[in-house]
């Protein structure tokens, strides 16, 4: 009998998240069902890696049909690096939850149909290099705490309906910054020297 007190055994279900996916979505491309069983599985949604650890690590799902809003369980795949939601029929708010995939180098979510403003929580990304939130109906502004994001090198926001100001120092906090579009949008003047 041992004394040593143990540690609870962290269990992650990443495949349940991809189900939620799958639940909100009644019209996916029926392609991916590669079985041909008649029912898309989470293992059959889009294009995925996986690591040794049984956690996804990439998650492209362009262009599949994906409907409804992004699951609020989005938070619980923190093993993601790359999360590509472009180009599908999805609705609703970008969740907080997905401040969670600290380990995401690459995010995009454009040309969809997502509201609401772009969460606080996006500010947790440090490691985040494409951001690409263009073409959806987002509004607001763009919140402060995307100034933690300094390994930013394409920032796509265009075609939304964000408003406010755009900080000045916008042209100076990514240093790596080289793809950048905010047209379309209804920023107040005066606009960063950077952006015409």
């Amino acid at each position: 009998m041992s004394c040593t007190p143990t540690e609870p055994l962290e269990i992650y279900d990443d495949l349940s998240v991809l189900q939620d996916f799958i639940n909100n979505s009644p019209n996916l491309n029926m392609i991916l069902d590669m079985d041909s069983s008649g029912t898309i599985e989470p293992v059959e949604l889009g294009e995925q890696i996986w690591n040794d650890n049984g956690r996804i690590i990439l998650l492209n799902c362009y262009n599949i049909g994906l409907s409804g809003g992004i699951p609020e369980s989005i938070g619980d795949l923190t093993e993601l690096t790359q999360l590509g939601l472009t180009n599908n029929n999805l609705s609703g708010e970008i969740p907080e939850s997905i401040g969670n995939l600290i380990n995401l180098t690459q995010l995009s979510m454009g040309y969809n149909s997502l509201s609401g403003s772009i969460p606080e929580s996006i500010g947790n990304l440090k490691n985040l290099m494409v951001l690409d939130v263009s073409h959806n109906n987002l509004e607001g502004s763009i919140p402060n705490s995307i100034r933690n994001l300094t390994a930013l090198v394409n920032f796509l926001a265009d075609s939304n309906n964000l408003n406010l100001i755009i900080p000045e120092d916008f042209c100076t906090i990514y240093p790596n910054l080289g793809n950048y579009d905010l047209s379309g949008n209804q920023f107040c003047p005066p606009l960063p020297s950077c952006i015409d």
